[in-house]
């Protein structure tokens, strides 16, 4: 069995036309899931609908074959990480605090954290090249390095499922390959891992499989070479785009916009 599976997804805001049309994907333990699609095509939403903040208006997502639906909130915050696109942080807190706070679905109300927990936290720092932040108010630190930080305490809440929300933006080079080496290595290690993601050379590159959505529809799922097809790319995102294959991995770069159908 999948560990998550969403079946006939909809989703509609503010009463306008769908935002998610029918969607439906599963995804198992060890895939790191990377989900493309151009501006506008309904990839925030469809983290949010897999996440329950946005409860979809038809369909539904169920973990570990019981509907998120029927869970509680603080089973659905130990079982599924979810770092929203430019998270921030409203309070000036050290930042070894705002990553602790991912370890509070594990504590009853008012209980501090035990020396398991500053493990945790301190691994998933470690993980998240994010040490040497420590002391420092994350609100003085730069926009990649909150984001960072922020990746961090959603590691820290050990989840079965990460959700993340385009992980990479603000990043510099190195520390985006960084950022998808950890997400690959955390899915190599048992986790559910998607990543809403822009960069068609990184995805091709890390993720095990992808998912395409245009106009709030899949459109298409499967490998890079599956999904990344010229025709696709045209259709969707209006680019013609050079493809190498290396021996580091697939190497996908647009190198030109086809303008308007």
């Amino acid at each position: 069995m999948s560990l998550i599976q969403a079946s006939g997804l909809t989703v509609s805001l503010g009463g306008g036309p769908p935002v998610l049309d029918r969607v439906s994907l599963s995804l198992d333990p060890g895939e790191l899931l990377g989900l493309l699609g151009p501006n506008g095509a309904g990839k925030s939403t469809l983290l949010r609908a897999l996440a329950h903040v946005y409860p979809p208006d038809a369909g539904q997502v169920s973990l570990d074959g019981l509907p998120l639906r029927w869970m509680g909130p603080g089973e659905r915050a130990r079982r599924i990480g979810y770092l929203p696109q430019a998270a921030e942080c409203h309070w000036s807190l050290p930042s070894e605090q705002v990553v602790a706070l991912g370890r509070l679905p594990y504590r009853q109300a008012w209980e501090g954290l035990g020396p398991g927990d500053w493990e945790v936290v301190e691994r998933a720092m470690g993980e998240t090249d994010t040490l040497d932040f420590i002391g420092r108010p994350v609100d003085a630190l730069s926009v990649g390095e909150r984001a960072r930080v922020l990746l961090a305490r959603a590691i820290a809440g050990e989840p079965q499922l990460l959700l993340t929300d385009e992980p990479v933006a603000g990043l510099d080079p190195a520390h985006q390959l960084e950022v998808m080496g950890l997400l690959r290595r955390l899915a190599g290690g048992g986790m559910a891992v998607v990543a809403v993601l822009h960069d068609l050379g990184l995805a091709a590159r890390y993720c095990s499989r992808l998912a395409l959505l245009h106009r709030g529809r899949l459109v298409a799922q499967g490998s890079s070479e599956e999904v990344l097809s010229a025709e696709r790319l045209s259709t969707c995102f209006r680019v013609r785009v050079r493809r190498i294959d290396s021996p580091d991995g697939p190497i996908v770069v647009p190198v030109e916009a086809l303008g308007r159908p």
